[in-house]
């Protein structure tokens, strides 16, 4: 809706690398800025809302949901959180291809309503969210209020570092590739792949053994 880039949602731009429409390392390009941007705006609302103690409100309720589930997240097994960011990416990814058929606003906001709400209900795992969630947990987890009002200790959140966050990071990330490149795949066989063939044949000049004729691919 509002043109921004978001690196989960940009995975499923494998179909054209397979459609043949960019290159390989267009793709690569594309990923890299876009998460180093996504991780960039991500801190900055992390400082943001953490120096203006927000989570401070409600008698630190905010605080203790953000120190546990930071917690429970960094204590994930590598494959579990590799494996949750698969489908937490394939739900999103689902979401922004059927947006694409939205006319309106309201159209693209429903479209990607029950999907990304599926996602964060199941406690799938989203590597740009986790950008703010876990530095935004283990800042919280500096206080002693917040620690008091989770009911934990410094020595309960010990995983809560930089360490236990870039290993929930890689491996998330490295899912939300997955979830979003089968997505893209299926995307691409089932509605691009014999336009791409019969495009492929009619550069060459000839007709790919199968290749639908362009007039029948052509929507409406």
């Amino acid at each position: 809706v509002t043109g921004a880039e978001l690196f989960t949602g940009n995975n499923l731009m494998v179909m054209g690398v397979l459609s043949r429409t960019i290159l390989a390392r267009e793709l690569a390009r594309n990923w890299a800025l876009v998460y180093v941007g996504n991780l960039i705006g991500a801190l900055v609302i992390v400082l943001l809302v953490f120096y203006g103690r927000w989570w401070e409100q409600g008698d630190f309720s905010f605080s203790e949901f953000s120190v546990t589930s930071a917690d429970a997240k960094v204590n994930l097994s590598f494959g579990i959180a590799f494996l949750r960011g698969i489908v937490a990416n394939m739900l999103v990814c689902l979401g922004v291809w059927m947006a694409t058929a939205g006319r309106t606003v309201t159209d693209k906001l429903l479209a990607v309503f029950l999907p990304v709400t599926a996602f964060v209900a199941g406690g799938f795992e989203h590597s740009i969210a986790n950008i703010f969630f876990l530095p935004f947990g283990a800042l919280v987890a500096t206080d002693a209020d917040a620690l008091a009002a989770a009911g934990l200790t410094a020595a309960d959140v010990s995983r809560l570092d930089i360490a236990g966050i870039a290993q929930n990071l890689v491996a998330v990330t490295l899912g939300n590739i997955v979830g979003g490149v089968l997505v893209g795949l299926a995307d691409w066989t089932v509605h691009l792949r014999r336009r791409a063939v019969a495009a492929a044949a009619t550069a060459r000049g000839d007709n790919a053994p199968g290749a639908p004729a362009s007039s029948q691919d052509t929507p409406g």
